[in-house]
């Protein structure tokens, strides 16, 4: 920021200091004589030939930078890029590990609701022979049998909503997964793009410098 408001400073000065050039010029051939017509264009190239070559260090200011920055910011481009880009993939890779543990998840969860529900079904066994124990006059066997198969119902119905929860899981943990999976290839195409994007500022900036070296 600086070094361009040195040049600026520079500029403006050295086009005042050539219009100064120019005024003053015209009043030297006043006290020569008529017979020395080289004076006058001497005079007045000097200035001319300053202020093209100001002119074009001016364009070439404005231009914007150099061939060789140019490259260089390729290079950075390129190389953040690629980084990007490995990002993306481990992001993808994190993403499918995650829906497969969700999968997993979500089968353990599946085991646990059946078995579940089938610790229910033992309980209404149990309440069936308990029934047949009363019809017997055996009251106490009865009684036994009607507490466990409580018993056992009651955990089976947690275990059964256990294994619910456990699905319920295993889909979200695929649902992140998938999602992650899908930023991971955004930001692998972002990468991609970030390479490509280097590799045309480097070839801008070679064609710069072999136009350059060819004037």
């Amino acid at each position: 920021m600086t070094k361009r408001v040195l040049v600026v400073v520079v500029f403006l000065f050295s086009l005042s200091f050539s219009a100064y050039a120019q005024d003053a010029a015209p009043e030297q051939p006043a006290t020569q004589q008529a017979g020395e017509p080289t004076v006058k264009p001497e005079t007045e190239v000097k200035p001319e030939g300053m202020g093209e070559k100001l002119r074009a260090r001016w364009r070439k200011f404005r231009g914007g930078e150099k061939p060789g920055q140019l490259e260089k910011r390729g290079e950075i481009r390129e190389e953040r890029g690629e980084k990007v880009e490995e990002k993306g993939e481990r992001m993808q890779n994190q993403g499918e590990r995650l829906e497969n543990r969700g999968e997993q998840r979500e089968e353990r969860g599946e085991r646990v609701e059946n078995r579940g529900e089938h610790m229910q079904d033992r309980a209404e066994k149990m309440e069936t022979q308990a029934e047949k124990q009363r019809a017997k006059g055996n009251d106490k066997a009865a009684d036994k049998l009607e507490r466990n198969a409580e018993r056992l119902e009651n955990r089976g119905k947690r275990v059964e909503n256990k294994g619910e929860r456990m699905q319920k899981q295993g889909e979200r943990m695929q649902n992140r997964g998938e999602m992650r999976k899908n930023r991971g290839e955004r930001v692998e195409n972002k990468g991609e793009r970030m390479q490509k994007q280097g590799g045309r500022m480097q070839n801008r900036g070679e064609k710069r410098k072999g136009r350059g070296t060819g004037k």
